[in-house]
């Protein structure tokens, strides 16, 4: 969890900053660095945990087993957003995002604050976090409550 904690924490910094930046001067030389920049390490830091998850294994976690599930499937459904939005900034040549974009940009920002905050718990309870990203999971994928009703959650 550490790894994700520190990786998903550097990314909410740099969306963070991503979303403040003025896209009105994106045409700026300056401006336009640092929306690459700061693209650049958030796209990183998605596929940096992408590739951690499919270190985890399930299987030997007996009751725990189903919400790492649950919270593997949940970061990865985070990581198809960040890439559908790069390939959507490669095609337009623009960084330009809309309301509901920038809406699921600051779910991905909450859920990576929540895991970061449940991290520095004495005890990491993933129960606690699935209960907590709930909401802007819900924002991030529109599939998300048909998952948890499938799930019985």
């Amino acid at each position: 969890m550490d790894f994700i904690s520190v990786k998903g924490n550097n990314l909410a910094n740099r969306l963070e900053e991503f979303i403040q930046l003025p896209v009105e001067k994106e045409e700026f030389s300056d401006v336009k660095s640092e929306f690459d920049k700061n693209w650049r390490i958030v796209n990183g830091e998605s596929k940096n945990i992408h590739s951690y998850l499919f270190t985890i294994r399930t299987k030997y976690m007996g009751d725990a087993a189903s919400d790492w599930d649950l919270l593997q499937f949940s970061l990865l459904r985070v990581d198809e957003f960040i890439n559908g939005m790069t390939n959507k900034f490669l095609e337009n040549h623009s960084y330009s995002i809309s309301d509901e974009e920038k809406e699921k940009m600051e779910a991905v920002i909450e859920v990576f604050r929540i895991i970061s905050e449940e991290k520095d718990n004495e005890f990491v309870n993933i129960e606690d976090i699935l209960k907590s990203i709930k909401e802007p999971m819900l924002i991030i994928n529109e599939n998300y409550s048909d998952v948890l009703e499938r799930l019985g959650r």
